[in-house]
């Protein structure tokens, strides 16, 4: 087994992507914030999606094994419960007004060209503690291949909200590239906001 220079041991390379070598390239460095990224935890359940293109986040094959977001005003421990995080690409460069969850599993529409869908971290707890920068190490890793959108989907069932959530640095990004929506007592179906003010800033880890 292979052992990165932070110390995490990799899960098994995807054949013909870039084994992991222990670095991570950032996409923006902006110093807003907001609450409802990555997850919202004023509602019982939410769904945020992002787009990265390919131009953010630097051409080239790359072994994403983790996922890191810069979090804020949490009063910690601050614990999510029953999150899910996907990852996939897409041929869409922002979030068109068609897009939509069809279902309480969190499958979408209205995005072009997905392919390579993969559940990367499954039904996992998510400790805030301390804020600052926050990593999602995958259980399965994501083979980026260095010319699509890279396409963010983070499911969050909890079932419940807690006091004390806090926010997300955010960057203005080029286009409508967030889109969200939350619920109280069911997951979120239907429609949504798409958001061309706010992406939050997120470290790929390979």
């Amino acid at each position: 087994m292979f052992v990165s220079t932070h110390g995490i041991v990799s899960r098994p390379t995807v054949s013909g992507c870039t084994a992991v070598v222990g670095t991570n390239i950032q996409v923006g460095t902006g110093t807003s914030t907001d609450n409802r990224y990555p997850a919202y935890g004023l509602y019982d359940y939410s769904h945020q999606m992002f787009m990265y293109t390919s131009a953010q986040i630097g051409s080239g094959q790359k072994q994403i094994t983790g996922i890191s977001f810069n979090m804020a005003s949490y009063t910690v421990p601050y614990t999510f419960l029953n999150q899910t995080l996907k990852l996939a690409h897409c041929t869409d460069v922002q979030f068109g007004t068609s897009v939509q969850i069809l279902n309480t599993n969190g499958d979408i529409s209205g995005v072009n060209g997905v392919t390579n869908l993969t559940t990367v971290k499954a039904n996992f707890t998510w400790t805030i503690n301390p804020n600052g920068w926050r990593t999602v190490n995958f259980d399965t890793n994501f083979c980026y291949n260095g010319t699509s959108t890279l396409l963010v989907i983070w499911e969050n069932r909890d079932g419940s909200w807690t006091t004390g959530y806090g926010t997300a640095q955010t960057s203005v990004p080029t286009g409508f590239q967030s889109w969200y929506k939350e619920q109280d007592t069911t997951y979120p179906t239907g429609f949504g906001t798409r958001n061309s003010a706010k992406r939050p800033n997120i470290r790929l880890n390979y």
